[in-house]
């Protein structure tokens, strides 16, 4: 009998300190600056400002277009001219444009926002009017999901409207994205961490966490 409670208490103690070692090591772990700073939710404020910072060649990363070649990898575009690109943010109420003379990309971030009318056709328009043939959607939200019709307008009767809207999402675009950035920054180890945690949030909204 003895013996028997000797054992269960060796037992005990073990699983004692696997939940400590656990507990301290999710301690550790649950960091995350984004948390801190910001509500992981906000689209304008925390996630369109940080991804426009690391897609702009001018950004204080310090890496030119190598976070933007990758994105474009992701988007599967393997003909848009870098020389002269320029990325934006809230132009014309596009969140995120990307653009040089004669191609332009947008993306529309939505993770809660409710869509406007017209809205994805009016972004069209604003740059078909500037003179550009070349233009595709992007429309960004957490888990893939599209937007509203009255969103789109008119758009979806354009013939080539296939090739010009597509949907992303954090769960698995911005993810990978992420991911591939994380792998060029070995060198540069304050902003490896800041991409790892940045990506921890997108794993934890998007469910993966």
């Amino acid at each position: 009998m003895n013996i028997e409670v000797t054992q269960f208490q060796a037992l005990f103690d073990k699983i004692g300190i696997i939940d400590f070692q656990y507990k301290k090591t999710k301690h550790k772990d649950g960091f995350n600056i984004f948390n801190l700073l910001s509500r992981k939710f906000d689209e304008v404020n925390l996630h369109s400002k940080f991804i426009f910072e690391l897609l702009s060649p001018d950004g204080t990363h310090g890496c030119g277009t190598v976070f933007l070649e990758k994105l474009l990898v992701q988007f599967q575009i393997i003909d848009f001219d870098l020389e002269n690109v320029e990325v934006r943010r809230e132009y014309r109420k596009i969140d995120l444009l990307i653009k040089n003379k004669k191609q332009a990309i947008v993306i529309e971030n939505k993770l809660w926002a409710i869509d406007q009318p017209g809205q994805l056709e009016r972004y069209y328009n604003v740059l078909f009017d500037e003179g550009y043939r070349d233009i595709k959607i992007f429309y960004l939200s957490i888990d893939g999901k599209g937007p509203e019709l009255h969103s789109i307008g008119n758009l979806h009767l354009l013939s080539n409207w296939s090739d010009i809207f597509s949907l992303i999402s954090y769960e698995f675009t911005i993810d990978r994205w992420l991911e591939s950035c994380i792998k060029e920054t070995y060198e540069l180890p304050a902003l490896r961490e800041t991409l790892i945690q940045y990506r921890l949030l997108i794993q934890e909204i998007s469910g993966k966490t």
